[in-house]
Protein backbone atom coordinates (compact mmCIF):
# COMPACT_ATOMS: atom_id res chain seq x y z
CA UNK A 1 0.00 0.00 0.00
CA UNK A 2 1.56 3.05 -1.39
CA UNK A 3 1.82 6.80 -0.21
CA UNK A 4 1.15 9.63 -2.37
CA UNK A 5 0.50 12.73 -2.76
CA UNK A 6 -2.88 14.67 -1.26
CA UNK A 7 -5.27 16.99 -3.23
CA UNK A 8 -5.83 21.03 -2.18
CA UNK A 9 -8.46 22.71 -0.25
CA UNK A 10 -9.51 25.92 0.55
CA UNK A 11 -7.90 26.96 3.92
CA UNK A 12 -4.33 25.74 2.84
CA UNK A 13 -3.75 22.52 1.33
CA UNK A 14 -0.58 21.53 -0.55
CA UNK A 15 -0.98 22.03 -4.50
CA UNK A 16 0.58 20.23 -7.12
CA UNK A 17 0.59 23.38 -9.53
CA UNK A 18 0.39 26.20 -6.97
CA UNK A 19 -0.20 29.60 -7.64
CA UNK A 20 2.33 32.75 -6.78
CA UNK A 21 1.50 33.99 -3.55
CA UNK A 22 2.55 37.71 -3.00
CA UNK A 23 4.05 38.34 0.41
CA UNK A 24 1.07 39.37 2.69
CA UNK A 25 2.03 43.15 3.59
CA UNK A 26 4.91 43.83 2.05
CA UNK A 27 5.84 46.97 0.66
CA UNK A 28 4.49 46.50 -2.27
CA UNK A 29 1.17 46.55 -0.51
CA UNK A 30 1.88 49.31 1.65
CA UNK A 31 3.22 47.37 4.60
CA UNK A 32 7.20 47.15 6.01
CA UNK A 33 10.03 45.85 3.60
CA UNK A 34 10.93 42.60 5.22
CA UNK A 35 13.80 42.44 7.79
CA UNK A 36 16.84 41.30 5.50
CA UNK A 37 14.98 40.46 2.65
CA UNK A 38 13.12 37.57 4.29
CA UNK A 39 9.19 36.99 5.04
CA UNK A 40 7.35 34.60 7.29
CA UNK A 41 6.90 30.89 5.65
CA UNK A 42 3.75 29.17 7.40
CA UNK A 43 3.42 25.47 6.89
CA UNK A 44 0.31 24.95 8.83
CA UNK A 45 -1.94 25.60 12.26
CA UNK A 46 -1.83 23.61 14.79
CA UNK A 47 -4.24 23.70 17.37
CA UNK A 48 -3.64 22.13 20.63
CA UNK A 49 -5.03 22.36 24.39
CA UNK A 50 -1.23 21.90 25.60
CA UNK A 51 1.81 23.87 25.27
CA UNK A 52 4.29 22.21 22.46
CA UNK A 53 7.49 22.18 21.64
CA UNK A 54 8.86 21.19 18.08
CA UNK A 55 11.19 18.90 18.58
CA UNK A 56 13.74 17.26 15.71
CA UNK A 57 11.61 18.73 12.82
CA UNK A 58 11.94 18.39 8.89
CA UNK A 59 14.70 20.33 7.69
CA UNK A 60 11.68 22.23 5.38
CA UNK A 61 11.97 24.03 2.43
CA UNK A 62 15.08 24.66 0.21
CA UNK A 63 16.94 27.96 1.63
CA UNK A 64 14.85 28.61 4.24
CA UNK A 65 15.55 28.82 8.26
CA UNK A 66 15.08 27.34 11.25
CA UNK A 67 11.59 25.30 11.66
CA UNK A 68 9.73 27.33 14.40
CA UNK A 69 5.76 27.95 16.47
CA UNK A 70 4.11 31.34 16.76
CA UNK A 71 1.65 31.44 19.02
CA UNK A 72 -1.77 32.74 18.16
CA UNK A 73 -3.74 32.54 21.19
CA UNK A 74 -6.48 30.45 22.25
CA UNK A 75 -4.25 27.17 22.05
CA UNK A 76 -3.86 28.18 17.82
CA UNK A 77 0.16 27.80 17.04
CA UNK A 78 1.61 28.51 13.51
CA UNK A 79 4.52 25.96 12.55
CA UNK A 80 6.34 28.77 10.62
CA UNK A 81 10.16 29.39 9.00
CA UNK A 82 12.05 32.62 7.89
CA UNK A 83 12.12 32.41 3.63
CA UNK A 84 14.43 34.67 1.85
CA UNK A 85 12.27 36.67 -0.49
CA UNK A 86 15.30 36.39 -3.51
CA UNK A 87 13.81 32.75 -3.46
CA UNK A 88 10.24 32.96 -2.58
CA UNK A 89 8.89 36.36 -3.79
CA UNK A 90 6.33 36.24 -6.08
CA UNK A 91 8.16 36.45 -9.11
CA UNK A 92 11.00 34.13 -8.02
CA UNK A 93 7.81 31.64 -8.09
CA UNK A 94 6.56 32.80 -10.91
CA UNK A 95 9.28 31.79 -12.54
CA UNK A 96 9.42 28.52 -11.49
CA UNK A 97 6.13 27.16 -11.60
CA UNK A 98 6.74 24.99 -14.99
CA UNK A 99 9.79 23.36 -13.03
CA UNK A 100 7.91 20.67 -11.93
CA UNK A 101 10.85 18.67 -10.62
CA UNK A 102 11.44 21.90 -8.46
CA UNK A 103 7.81 22.95 -7.23
CA UNK A 104 7.28 19.16 -6.31
CA UNK A 105 10.55 19.31 -4.38
CA UNK A 106 9.29 22.22 -2.69
CA UNK A 107 5.55 20.51 -1.47
CA UNK A 108 7.27 17.28 -0.63
CA UNK A 109 9.28 19.48 1.80
CA UNK A 110 6.67 21.45 3.21
CA UNK A 111 4.62 18.13 3.07
CA UNK A 112 6.83 16.46 5.93
CA UNK A 113 6.87 19.55 8.01
CA UNK A 114 2.87 19.40 7.90
CA UNK A 115 3.03 15.66 8.63
CA UNK A 116 5.64 16.00 11.56
CA UNK A 117 3.04 18.72 13.20
CA UNK A 118 1.05 16.28 13.62
CA UNK A 119 2.21 15.33 16.68
CA UNK A 120 1.19 18.40 18.44
CA UNK A 121 -2.02 18.71 17.60
CA UNK A 122 -5.18 18.81 15.03
CA UNK A 123 -3.09 20.30 12.08
CA UNK A 124 -4.88 22.71 9.32
CA UNK A 125 -2.00 23.19 6.67
CA UNK A 126 -1.39 26.24 4.58
CA UNK A 127 -1.03 26.28 1.00
CA UNK A 128 2.17 25.88 -0.76
CA UNK A 129 4.09 29.58 -1.04
CA UNK A 130 1.82 30.95 1.91
CA UNK A 131 4.12 33.86 2.96
CA UNK A 132 3.55 37.35 5.19
CA UNK A 133 6.27 39.79 5.72
CA UNK A 134 6.85 39.49 9.20
CA UNK A 135 5.74 37.13 12.18
CA UNK A 136 3.40 39.67 13.56
CA UNK A 137 1.13 39.64 10.17
CA UNK A 138 1.18 36.08 9.79
CA UNK A 139 -0.42 35.93 13.39
CA UNK A 140 -2.63 38.44 13.13
CA UNK A 141 -4.39 36.81 9.87
CA UNK A 142 -4.99 33.48 11.68
CA UNK A 143 -6.48 35.23 14.32
CA UNK A 144 -8.82 36.81 11.84
CA UNK A 145 -9.59 33.75 10.77
CA UNK A 146 -10.29 31.54 14.34
CA UNK A 147 -14.03 31.53 13.71
CA UNK A 148 -13.43 29.18 10.15
CA UNK A 149 -10.59 27.58 12.25
CA UNK A 150 -12.78 26.63 15.09
CA UNK A 151 -14.97 25.10 12.39
CA UNK A 152 -12.75 23.32 10.64
CA UNK A 153 -10.84 22.04 13.90
CA UNK A 154 -14.32 21.08 15.22
CA UNK A 155 -14.70 18.57 11.53
CA UNK A 156 -11.05 16.75 11.95
CA UNK A 157 -10.12 16.83 15.57
CA UNK A 158 -9.14 13.28 16.61
CA UNK A 159 -9.10 11.96 12.57
CA UNK A 160 -6.54 11.19 9.43
CA UNK A 161 -7.05 10.62 5.93
CA UNK A 162 -7.43 7.92 4.13
CA UNK A 163 -7.07 7.50 0.21
CA UNK A 164 -8.56 4.69 -1.61
CA UNK A 165 -8.45 4.32 -5.57
CA UNK A 166 -9.13 0.82 -7.41
CA UNK A 167 -8.13 0.25 -10.67
CA UNK A 168 -9.73 -2.67 -13.09
CA UNK A 169 -7.04 -3.35 -15.66
CA UNK A 170 -8.45 -4.98 -18.29
CA UNK A 171 -5.68 -6.91 -19.67
CA UNK A 172 -4.79 -8.79 -16.73
CA UNK A 173 -8.34 -9.58 -16.15
CA UNK A 174 -8.32 -11.04 -19.55
CA UNK A 175 -5.02 -13.32 -18.33
CA UNK A 176 -6.99 -14.31 -15.30
CA UNK A 177 -10.17 -15.33 -17.35
CA UNK A 178 -7.94 -17.25 -19.68
CA UNK A 179 -5.81 -19.00 -16.88
CA UNK A 180 -9.12 -19.65 -14.71
CA UNK A 181 -10.94 -21.16 -18.03
CA UNK A 182 -7.59 -23.23 -18.67
CA UNK A 183 -7.54 -24.79 -15.16
CA UNK A 184 -11.12 -25.52 -15.61
CA UNK A 185 -10.83 -26.65 -18.95
CA UNK A 186 -13.42 -24.75 -20.15
CA UNK A 187 -14.30 -25.36 -24.08
CA UNK A 188 -16.18 -22.19 -24.96
CA UNK A 189 -17.26 -22.65 -28.20
CA UNK A 190 -15.92 -25.18 -31.24
CA UNK A 191 -13.42 -22.34 -32.67
CA UNK A 192 -10.51 -19.96 -31.20
CA UNK A 193 -12.47 -16.91 -32.22
CA UNK A 194 -16.03 -18.32 -30.47
CA UNK A 195 -13.45 -18.96 -27.65
CA UNK A 196 -12.05 -15.54 -27.87
CA UNK A 197 -15.49 -14.46 -27.62
CA UNK A 198 -16.92 -15.99 -24.72
CA UNK A 199 -13.54 -15.14 -22.63
CA UNK A 200 -14.17 -11.33 -23.70
CA UNK A 201 -17.74 -11.52 -22.78
CA UNK A 202 -16.67 -13.29 -19.28
CA UNK A 203 -14.29 -10.39 -18.92
CA UNK A 204 -16.74 -8.03 -19.10
CA UNK A 205 -18.69 -9.85 -16.86
CA UNK A 206 -16.01 -9.96 -14.05
CA UNK A 207 -15.73 -6.17 -14.38
CA UNK A 208 -19.05 -5.16 -13.72
CA UNK A 209 -19.33 -7.58 -11.01
CA UNK A 210 -16.03 -5.70 -9.54
CA UNK A 211 -17.37 -2.55 -10.17
CA UNK A 212 -20.48 -3.12 -8.36
CA UNK A 213 -18.45 -4.71 -5.72
CA UNK A 214 -16.32 -1.48 -5.54
CA UNK A 215 -19.49 0.33 -4.71
CA UNK A 216 -20.78 -2.03 -1.52
CA UNK A 217 -17.27 -1.59 -0.60
CA UNK A 218 -17.16 2.27 -0.64
CA UNK A 219 -20.87 2.34 0.99
CA UNK A 220 -19.47 -0.13 4.15
CA UNK A 221 -16.35 2.53 4.36
CA UNK A 222 -18.61 5.88 4.70
CA UNK A 223 -19.72 4.23 7.79
CA UNK A 224 -16.41 3.60 9.30
CA UNK A 225 -15.69 7.49 8.37
CA UNK A 226 -16.77 10.73 9.60
CA UNK A 227 -16.60 11.82 6.42
CA UNK A 228 -16.01 11.19 2.69
CA UNK A 229 -15.27 12.02 -0.62
CA UNK A 230 -15.86 10.18 -4.06
CA UNK A 231 -14.24 12.16 -6.67
CA UNK A 232 -13.32 12.02 -10.49
CA UNK A 233 -10.91 9.99 -12.00
CA UNK A 234 -7.77 12.22 -12.47
CA UNK A 235 -6.76 13.27 -15.77
CA UNK A 236 -2.99 11.66 -16.17
CA UNK A 237 -2.89 8.30 -17.37
CA UNK A 238 -3.27 5.57 -14.77
CA UNK A 239 -2.43 1.94 -15.53
CA UNK A 240 -6.23 0.99 -16.03
CA UNK A 241 -9.67 1.94 -15.57
CA UNK A 242 -10.91 3.91 -12.19
CA UNK A 243 -13.07 2.65 -10.87
CA UNK A 244 -12.97 4.29 -7.12
CA UNK A 245 -10.69 7.42 -6.37
CA UNK A 246 -12.03 8.52 -2.82
CA UNK A 247 -10.99 10.23 0.34
CA UNK A 248 -11.65 9.07 4.05
CA UNK A 249 -11.97 11.53 7.13
CA UNK A 250 -11.76 8.09 9.31
CA UNK A 251 -11.37 8.46 13.59
CA UNK A 252 -8.55 7.13 14.88
CA UNK A 253 -9.94 4.66 16.53
CA UNK A 254 -11.35 3.32 13.28
CA UNK A 255 -8.47 3.27 11.36
CA UNK A 256 -7.99 -0.64 11.95
CA UNK A 257 -11.72 -1.44 10.90
CA UNK A 258 -10.93 0.83 7.58
CA UNK A 259 -8.18 -1.32 7.08
CA UNK A 260 -9.69 -4.71 7.64
CA UNK A 261 -13.13 -3.97 5.44
CA UNK A 262 -10.38 -2.85 2.70
CA UNK A 263 -8.16 -5.74 3.31
CA UNK A 264 -11.24 -8.35 3.41
CA UNK A 265 -12.29 -7.37 -0.42
CA UNK A 266 -7.94 -6.48 -1.81
CA UNK A 267 -6.65 -10.16 -2.36
CA UNK A 268 -9.73 -11.45 -4.53
CA UNK A 269 -10.10 -8.22 -6.54
CA UNK A 270 -6.88 -8.04 -7.20
CA UNK A 271 -6.48 -11.99 -8.21
CA UNK A 272 -9.14 -10.69 -10.80
CA UNK A 273 -7.56 -8.22 -12.08
CA UNK A 274 -8.13 -4.95 -10.46
CA UNK A 275 -5.22 -2.60 -8.62
CA UNK A 276 -5.86 -1.53 -5.36
CA UNK A 277 -4.42 1.31 -3.32
CA UNK A 278 -4.48 2.69 0.44
CA UNK A 279 -2.82 5.49 1.25
CA UNK A 280 -2.55 7.36 4.56
CA UNK A 281 -2.60 8.26 6.84
CA UNK A 282 -2.57 12.24 6.30
CA UNK A 283 -3.52 15.73 7.40
CA UNK A 284 -7.15 16.22 6.24
CA UNK A 285 -6.55 18.09 3.81
CA UNK A 286 -9.49 17.53 1.82
CA UNK A 287 -11.93 18.17 4.81
CA UNK A 288 -10.42 21.50 5.48
CA UNK A 289 -12.53 23.23 2.88
CA UNK A 290 -15.37 26.00 3.66
CA UNK A 291 -18.63 24.35 4.43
Amino acid sequence: MNRRKRSSAALGAVTATPRARRVKGSAAEGGAAPSESRATYVYCVVKSARASKLVRAPKGIDGAGTTRLLDAGDGYRLVVTSAPLALYDAAAIDARLRDIDWVGGRAAEHEAVVEHAGGLGTVVPMKLFTLFSTDERAVEHVRKMKRSLDRVVERIAGCEEWGLRILFDEARAARAVAEEARSRKVVSGTSFLLRKKALDAERRTLGARGAAEVDDLYGRLVKTARSAQRRAAPNRELSGRVLLDAVFLVPRASVKKLKATVGASAERLVAEGFDITLTGPWPAYSFIGAR
